[in-house]
């Protein structure tokens, strides 16, 4: 899979001059109680509305993405780990950021959630996340 997402997001040797960080940690999943239940009971729609946020749509799902991440969920985790960290100068090398989403899969997705949201591009939600966390008080 690893070749595969490399060839959809493009080049990955940007990764090595990057030097932002994530605004919230990956186990901090209960930071926002609603999102994490929103992303658990349909992961194939958040992937679907962060990859949407991504490309600059903010809180839109697209149905034929969910699908594409029904089939390849995994991969697709990875691709939109891959575009935030590449999208935002987050320093995290290609690696990690393969491990985070092929290992921690739900915590890798509330993660980005919340970084696009601390970002201005609200993903939204699909089931109970009705409107965006405000993460910045919590730091």
């Amino acid at each position: 899979p690893i070749c595969f997402c490399t060839l959809l997001c493009g080049n990955t040797s940007s990764y090595s001059n990057m030097s932002g960080s994530w605004g919230t940690g990956i186990f901090e999943c209960f930071m926002d109680p609603m999102q994490c239940l929103d992303t658990y009971l349909c992961g194939c729609c958040a992937m679907s509305r962060q990859w949407k946020a991504l490309e600059g749509m903010t809180n839109q799902l697209d149905i034929v993405m969910c699908f594409v991440a029904y089939l390849f969920g995994q991969c697709v985790n990875i691709m939109i780990r891959m575009k935030t960290v590449e999208k935002y100068g987050i320093a995290e090398g290609l690696p990690m950021t393969v491990i985070w989403a092929c290992c921690f899969g739900q915590c890798s997705l509330c993660q980005t959630h919340r970084e696009l949201t601390l970002r201005n591009a609200w993903p939204g939600g699909t089931i109970l996340h009705k409107e965006p966390g405000d993460y910045t008080k919590m730091k």
